[in-house]
């Protein structure tokens, strides 16, 4: 089975949860996706940076669910 690329399954992800949302752009969250693999941030970031973003990256995802739900 093939491992889907880290930054196409971001970006997989990105456009399934903008489809839900009923939105149309989703290039946005699309270049965060592209941004957190850039080997240059991944050197000089903090753990607690990478832990802010992550969590940060969880909540949009939350509230994109939780607003197609409702």
């Amino acid at each position: 089975m093939d491992r889907e690329d880290p930054t196409a399954r971001k970006r997989r992800l990105a456009r399934e949860i903008c489809t839900m949302a009923g939105e149309t752009k989703p290039r946005y969250i699309n270049q965060d996706a592209d941004n957190e693999y850039h080997p240059r941030r991944r050197e000089e970031e903090s753990q607690e940076e990478k832990q802010k973003r992550l969590v940060f990256f969880q909540n949009t995802v939350n509230v994109f669910i939780n607003n197609k739900v409702r």
